[in-house]
């Protein structure tokens, strides 16, 4: 038997307490709420917003991509994917002579639960939380 959702619960899961902001745009290290005011970001969007928000060289690199090819599955090959890694690896401690790139903490464990047992040679993996 399912709960029932309130009526005034609205169509986004609430997954995370939100933060009392609605965020309308953003550049550089400050974010602009739908009132106009200004808060400095300190949250880099996990990780995907490291050098600022709206770059003007990551912007351009984005709108080149785009016009281009958006996205397509590991199940294909794509030189810029390849040449990514390559890069990837080139800067990585000896012994990393691979890269996998993965949509999510959730996908990376996955695929590291996956590795485990091919990697050493065992045939059972513990995971805990």
């Amino acid at each position: 038997m399912s709960t029932p959702v309130p009526a005034d619960a609205g169509p986004l899961l609430k997954t995370f307490k939100r933060l009392p902001l609605d965020i309308a745009r953003a550049e550089d290290v400050v974010v602009h709420d739908v009132e106009g005011r200004k808060y400095l970001d300190f949250y880099a969007g996990h990780a995907v917003a490291s050098t600022g928000h709206c770059h003007p060289r990551v912007v351009r690199a984005i709108q080149d991509q785009a016009a281009k090819l958006i996205f397509y599955s590991n199940v294909a090959g794509l030189r810029l994917r390849d040449e990514a890694a390559a890069l990837l690896v080139s800067k990585a401690p000896p012994g990393f002579a691979q890269a996998l790139f993965a949509n999510s903490g959730a996908e990376a464990n996955e695929n590291a639960l996956k590795m485990a047992p091919r990697h050493t040679g065992r045939s059972a993996v513990v995971a805990m939380e």
